[in-house]
C-alpha cells in the first residue's frame, strides 16, 4: 500500500525501479492512484489498464532496452523526464514523462517518444549509453 507521505521523486523513483525489474503490477499498486490519468500521442486514457497497456507498449518485443536519462526536474507535486533509449534495432531519442503525484501516487502521467531504427554510431552520439535502465533507476 502506497503511503500518502511519499514525495514525488520517491514515488517516481519506486516507479522506475519497479519498471526496470518488469514488476508493472507492482507498481500499479504501489504507485499510480486507481483513477490515474495517462496522456500519450493523441488519447487520454484512465485507470490502471491504461497504465498497463503504456507499459506493454514500451516493452520491446525482443533485447532489453537501456535508457539514459538527459534531464530529471522534481518540483512539488511535478516530475519531468527527458531520457533516450535503444533496444533491438530501435532508437528513441527524444522521450519525455511527466508525473503529477497526489497523496502519494501518480495521478497524471503523460508520455512522449519517437521511435526510428538504430543507425550506426557516428562523432555526433556517444558510441555507448552511460547505464541500463536499472542502474539509472538505482541512483536517481
Amino acid at each position: 500500500m502506497a503511503r500518502p507521505d511519499r514525495t514525488t521523486l520517491e514515488v517516481v523513483h519506486d516507479h522506475l525501479r519497479c519498471r526496470a525489474t518488469g514488476a508493472v503490477e507492482e507498481d500499479l499498486a504501489r504507485n499510480y492512484d486507481e483513477e490515474v490519468v495517462v496522456v500519450s500521442g493523441a488519447t487520454a486514457r484512465r485507470g490502471h489498464g491504461a497504465a498497463r497497456e503504456l507499459a506493454r507498449e514500451l516493452q520491446p518485443s525482443a533485447g532489453q532496452p537501456t535508457f539514459e536519462y538527459i534531464h530529471r526536474i522534481v518540483e512539488g507535486n511535478i516530475a519531468y523526464l527527458v531520457w533516450r533509449s535503444r533496444w533491438a534495432g530501435v532508437h528513441v531519442h527524444d522521450g519525455t514523462e511527466t508525473y503529477i503525484c497526489r497523496d502519494g501516487r501518480i495521478v497524471t502521467h503523460t508520455l512522449h517518444y519517437s521511435l526510428t531504427a538504430k543507425q550506426a554510431p557516428d562523432a555526433t552520439r556517444p558510441s555507448q549509453w552511460r547505464a541500463d535502465r536499472d542502474a539509472d533507476a538505482r541512483r536517481w
